[in-house]
Order: C-alpha cells, then structure tokens, then sequence
C-alpha cells in the first residue's frame, strides 16, 4: 500500500508544533524495521504479503520506552500509528495504563494496522508509535471541519446518529470556540485543505477546540452531515435538532 502524499501528509509526525500543542499529550516512540514486522506479523494477511510463518517479539528496547512512557500518563493512554490506531478492538475503549494493556491492544490482529506497516515492511524501514494521553471525550463535543484553501466551508457534529441537548443548550458558546480554532488553524495549519477533527473542552469556564487528528480531503472521508454528492457545503455550522439537520451561521 503506497502512502499518496494527501494521506501522508495529515500524519502526526508532520504537523507543525502549533498544533501538536492544540492537540492531545502524547509521547513518541519509534518504531525499528524489526518492530515493524513484529506488530505487523500478528495479522494473518501480512504474513501471507510477507510469505512469515514465524512469530516475532517486539524488542526489550521499544517495550521499556512504552513502560516509561506509560509513566507520564496517570489517567492512561491510547496507542496508535500514523495512519491509524486499533480502534476497531473493543480493547481501546477504556484506558492503557500498563504494559500489558498497551500489548493487549496491539498484539491484536488489526487488517488496517497491517496494510499502514506494510509500506514500511516493503522497504524496511520503521515507524512512529504513539501513547496518547486518554481523555474521556464526551460525544457531543466532537466536530469535524472541513477547510478548503484555508477557509472553512463547513463544520459538523461527529456523532451523527445522536441528536445532543448540550448542543442546542450551549450553541453560542459551541459557535465561538469553533470559530476561535478556525481562525488558529487558518492561520497555523501545514495544509491549505484538510478535514480536521476536534473536541471541545471546558478550560477556566470557557469552551476551547483541541485537535484530535487529521484527515485528507477526500470523498472517501465521511461527509458527516454534509454530502459529497450534493457538494453542499455552505460554510455553516451543521448539528440535529428535532431529528432534522439545522444550519447555523458561522459568525455572530
């Protein structure tokens, strides 16, 4: 699987420090050509890429930086790549706070972590790992914006399926702290277009927008409340109220 550079692109390795500091705390370790193969060799489809009918332990070396990075995460962590992270386990729905968890999520089979190792299998090459810092995010505080030559064409509840009082009840104040990011962002952002993925979090009494991650503008991503076919992206600020879509203006 080749990385096209759009994808590429959006990797946390890449991002400005800017944003790394509007986003979650994490603690990176790299990932050796060995390591590579070790992660990548717990899914079937990667060992018949590879022809591998041996088992591979991970290196004393990348497991003592994953304990003391453990270490810098009371509340847990949440281990992933680049590309993606293991989120289909239902391992990853509470917290990593040792070793062990953290080898109970990766150690799993996982076809999408498999086809993200197998580029730097082909050239053998390494990767980044990362622990997260775990934050319970409640789900109506998660929204995506999509942003086009820097300029937002439009902003949407994540969780689509749900329709959120807190939403309706905190509007205004939802309203500021998105825009707030989106001029940050503008402004601070490697990529001229991009969909990016925040949180809102309550900081002195006041919400403020920390990014979660990335994603290249493509139709393949999901829309949310908006629609690729329809290209109706209006700018506007998209969220469920009485079981319909409602548009609210991004400006005051």
């Amino acid at each position: 699987m080749a990385y096209f550079k759009s994808i590429s692109d959006t990797f946390f390795a890449t991002w400005p420090d800017s944003l790394k500091e509007k986003s979650i705390r994490h603690e990176e370790i790299a990932l050796s050509p060995q390591d590579v193969v070790a992660l990548g060799a717990n899914t079937p489809e990667f060992c018949e890429k590879f022809e591998m009918f041996n088992h591979f332990d991970l290196s004393q070396g990348f497991l003592d930086e994953v304990t003391v990075g453990l270490e810098k995460f009371p509340s847990g962590a949440f281990p992933r790549l680049d590309y993606c992270s293991w989120k289909e386990s239902c391992l990853v729905n509470s917290p990593a706070r040792t070793l062990r968890d953290v080898e109970a999520i990766i150690l799993q089979p996982s076809l999408r972590v498999a086809a993200a190792l197998m580029e730097p299998a082909i050239h053998n090459a390494g990767a980044n790992f990362y622990l997260r810092e775990w934050i319970d995010i409640p789900r109506w505080s998660e929204f995506r914006i999509f942003m086009r030559d820097r300029k937002n064409i439009g902003i949407s509840q994540y969780n689509t399926a749900e329709q959120f009082p807190q939403i309706q009840q905190s509007l205004d104040d939802i309203r500021t702290a998105l825009i707030e990011f989106c001029l940050f962002f503008h402004k601070e952002s490697h990529l001229e277009t991009v969909i990016a993925d925040v949180f809102l979090t309550d900081q002195n009494e006041k919400l403020q927008a920390r990014l979660i991650e990335l994603n290249p503008f493509l139709n393949r991503a999901d829309p949310c409340l908006y629609s690729w076919k329809k290209s109706d992206f209006d700018g506007k600020f998209r969220f469920i109220k009485n079981e319909r879509i409602v548009a609210a203006p991004m400006a005051s």
